[in-house]
């Protein structure tokens, strides 16, 4: 008897190559299981997409850090010389870089997932190239968009608390809402307000587990490193002692900058299942195959992948 290639499966034996396979509704465990699938398949190859902007943003904020951390001594004496007052402007563009890098590897993160279920050829890495070419057209909007976010979150904070709370979750979902919808301002803001809806406490723990995994895995390779320093005298002497604890800061923040798109990766997911819950966009799907002749490469399958047009809930697209 054939099996419906419609039947439900594991995460581990989804290929993440069609949309299918990310529009689907998933529980809190299945988010993480469905994380992980993808990175088992497409892992490689997106850490090899974003290694340049990653290691622009490690060398960014290493230079931040080694500026602030050398400026300590004197800022603590209270004498701000013309040295330090010098660094102020290579100290804003150290912060700027790390901006926009950060900004470009999430972009190029997400860009990846699109590009990679719309993809013809399910087999064929994607090359930086293409992945930069389906990024470039978000970075405006993802900066100009997350500005004003984090205006309306800071307001939020400070007039009740409440409302910036609710808003910062749901402004996590921004950068998904402008790579897989390319709404405008209004539509952006108002489409993660609305996807987060009665799911903003299963958004905050799947961030808080998420966030708690990263944290007590780069605090406890620092604390390994900390302790062989330790056990090696290079903490007693000041000069080696500063060197040992900036190298122990550089591999937990090159640590954090590896772990961080997972932790991204897990919102998308989050993003899909309440795209999923609202829309259905995967029954959308399935109705405009019926009838369909399979495409190539899809043979398989027995569907037709670039018939997928998600209307998320407005039939006029």
């Amino acid at each position: 008897m054939q099996t419906s290639t419609l039947a439900p499966r594991t995460e581990s034996e989804r290929a993440f190559t069609s949309p299918q396979d990310f529009y689907r509704r998933r529980d809190f465990g299945q988010k993480f299981e469905a994380t992980f699938a993808f990175l088992g398949k497409h892992g490689g190859n997106l850490y090899r997409v974003l290694l340049v902007p990653m290691l622009v943003t490690m060398a960014a904020m290493a230079g931040l850090f080694f500026s602030v951390f050398s400026s300590m001594p004197t800022l603590e004496r209270g004498d701000i010389s013309s040295v330090q007052l010098l660094m102020v402007p290579a100290f804003v563009g150290l912060f700027i870089v790390v901006m926009l890098a950060s900004l470009a590897t999430y972009a190029m993160m997400y860009a990846f997932v699109k590009r990679r279920m719309e993809s013809p050829d399910a087999t064929a890495p994607l090359t930086v190239a293409e992945v930069w070419a389906e990024a470039r057209p978000n970075m405006l909007p993802l900066l100009g968009y997350g500005f004003v976010a984090a205006v309306l979150v800071m307001l939020g904070y400070m007039l009740f608390f409440l409302p910036g709370a609710y808003l910062t979750m749901a402004m996590y979902l921004l950068p998904c809402v402008v790579v897989f919808e390319r709404a405008d301002l209004g539509q952006t803001l108002s489409r993660s307000v609305g996807l987060i809806r009665g799911k903003w406490w299963s958004t905050f723990g799947l961030m808080m587990v998420g966030g708690i995994g990263v944290f007590i895995v780069s605090a406890a390779v620092g604390g390994v490193l900390g302790l062989v320093f330790g056990f090696m005298g290079v903490f007693s002497s000041d000069a080696v002692g500063t060197a040992g604890f900036a190298f122990v800061q550089s591999v937990q923040m090159a640590l954090n900058m590896a772990l961080y798109p997972v932790l991204f990766l897990l919102l998308m997911f989050q993003y899909f299942n309440l795209v999923e819950r609202r829309d259905g966009i995967s029954l959308q799907w399935r109705v405009q195959e019926i009838g369909q002749t399979p495409a190539a490469g899809n043979a398989a399958s027995g569907t037709d992948d670039t018939l997928f047009r998600p209307s998320y809930g407005d039939p006029t697209l």
